[in-house]
Parts: C-alpha cells; structure tokens; sequence
C-alpha cells in the first residue's frame, strides 16, 4: 500500500474498514453503528422533568417564607410596607423563572389580604398597612340603622 495516497485505510487503520470488492467502503464503523441493543430510556427524561418541577416548587415556598420573615421583621419595629428582592442567580436551577417566583409570592400574599405590586421580575413591593381594611372590607352596619 502506497503511505501517500490519501485513503480511508490511511487516515484510520486501527478503525479496521471493511472495503468490499467493487472498492466501496463500510462507513457504518464510522457513523457509529453498531448491533449494540438501544440503552435510551424516556423514563429518566421524565423523571428529570418532575424532580425540576419539585425543585421549583420549593424554591417558590422558600423564597415566600423568606418574604414572610421579613414582613414580620419589619412589622416588629413598626414598618407597614417592604420591598422583597430575589436573589440575581439561584444556583439550584440555571433556567429558574423569577417572574413565576414573583408573581407565587404575590398571589400568596394578597391571599393573606396583604396589598402587592410586582415592581419587576424579581422585585415586590408589599404593604400591610390597610390590612385590616382588606381583611374586614367597608361592611355596612345596617343593623343601626332601623329607619
């Protein structure tokens, strides 16, 4: 065999090409075919997805309970709004959604009749200052009114 004709046989002679008579080439060394049965399981991508969704999940719970700590800090020496920032990278999750995080803690809160305004992605305002106007709403006394 000729070393400076450019062949495949050449370029990769521990790859044992096959060439068949007619001087083509068995390519499916090459592409990576193989007779090895298929070791892909869906189930594990699956199980990726759900284990995410439980981490988001508890992201959301922990970054809310966070909030509530500083409402209560803030309560405690007689504050009636704050402002709560996200943190501007959560490590557990590359991809993590501030907005839905955001937007969990807000609606958790207006739950508990506090008064929320989504100032961006990772910033809320909330006050607790007409709680109890929120809680107990304009309620009309009728009964006092006997006429």
């Amino acid at each position: 065999m000729n070393d400076n004709v450019l062949s495949i046989e050449n370029l990769f002679p521990s790859c044992g090409a096959r060439k068949y008579g007619n001087g083509r080439i068995d390519t499916d060394l090459f592409n990576g075919k193989t007779n090895d049965e298929l070791n892909f399981d869906s189930d594990i991508l699956l199980q990726k997805i759900i284990n995410k969704r439980k981490k988001i999940r508890e992201l959301h719970v922990k970054y809310f309970n966070i909030c509530c700590k500083k409402i209560e800090s803030a309560d405690s020496v007689g504050m009636t709004d704050i402002i709560f920032k996200l943190p501007k990278m959560i490590e557990e999750i590359n991809d993590f959604d501030f907005k839905d995080c955001i937007e969990y803690i807000s609606k958790n809160l207006k739950r508990q009749k506090l008064d929320t305004y989504i100032i961006n992605k990772r910033t809320l305002f909330v006050s607790w200052k007409y709680i109890e106007l929120n809680k107990y709403g304009n309620k009309d006394d009728s009964s006092s009114d006997s006429s």
